[in-house]
């Protein structure tokens, strides 16, 4: 795979700071290959103390690039980037990737931006966006986790409807919205876990998950 770059024109890549501290530069327009649909993204994102938290274009998956906005199909066209799952096939090498164009930023500050895009694809314009990063210090009420443990849950109902929940140790709360799953879809929630690792060694941001269980839940009765 043809790794990316971070090769930009600096001037319009804005760097976000926290109190005069950059945490996070946007790369607007880096030299990408076709194949990863190419998009501005943030990289690297770090700490306050200068620990970065992201990656770009990792060995086993070229197309993970920082923080960034990518899908996986857009009218038939892959903005995700590297194969495209084809029913009955799986995975396949297709050329049909498109690319995210930026514009300009309608407002742009130290501490955030407002950006407008074009999603381009076959020669042709599918849709504009208006997007909006801003950097802000963690909420005062974030804590580490009783023995760096945390539990997450997906349930799935009737209708293939399914809720997150997470336990970091304050007891079990529910993140996000309900997803209804549909084929050839993936389905998510935000969940604010940070993963740190241990002083002295370790890679900071990995996370190592010892269990996963499916446990059937009692059918859901249609009410009267």
């Amino acid at each position: 795979m043809t790794p990316a770059t971070n090769r930009t024109n600096s001037s319009d890549s804005p760097v976000l700071r926290i109190a005069g501290r950059p945490v996070g530069r946007y790369l607007v327009r880096p030299e990408l290959p076709g194949r990863l649909s190419p998009h501005p993204y943030l990289h690297p994102v770090t700490t306050l103390a200068g620990t970065a938290v992201t990656e770009r274009s990792p060995a086993d998956h070229a197309p993970h690039l920082g923080v960034g906005v990518a899908v996986p199909d857009v009218e038939g066209f892959n903005f995700w980037g590297g194969r495209t799952h084809v029913r009955d096939q799986g995975p396949t090498e297709l050329d049909n990737h498109g690319a995210q164009r930026h514009v300009g930023f309608p407002l742009r500050d130290p501490d955030g931006f407002v950006e407008e895009l074009r999603w381009v694809a076959a020669g042709n314009e599918l849709l504009r966006e208006r997007r909006g990063a801003a950097a802000r210090r963690g909420r005062a009420h974030a804590w580490l986790a009783p023995g760096g443990r945390a539990r997450l849950w997906i349930e799935i109902g009737a209708g293939a409807r399914c809720r997150f929940s997470y336990d970091v140790g304050d007891g079990r709360r529910p993140s996000g919205q309900v997803f209804a799953a549909t084929p050839w879809r993936w389905v998510g929630a935000l969940i604010g876990l940070v993963v740190l690792a241990p002083v002295g060694g370790g890679h900071a941001g990995a996370a190592t998950f010892t269990r996963f269980r499916s446990i059937a839940s009692a059918p859901v009765s249609a009410s009267a």
